[in-house]
């Protein structure tokens, strides 16, 4: 597994984990106010991820 594939992997479970939080009422979190407020550090993620991604040591 690369390192690009890695950061998503985790990145999804922490996601997930936290869905299902809020799912079972433990934590409150407004998804969508969440996601209005940093998609720009997603596609910086996805920016990086193309560039240092396809790098080989």
């Amino acid at each position: 597994m690369n390192k690009g594939g890695l950061i998503w992997g985790i990145l999804f479970i922490v996601l997930g984990i936290g869905w299902t939080l809020e799912n079972f009422n433990i934590i409150h979190v407004d998804t969508i106010d969440i996601l209005v407020k940093f998609w720009p550090v997603i596609l910086i993620g996805i920016g990086v991820n193309i560039i240092f991604g396809n790098r080989k040591k």
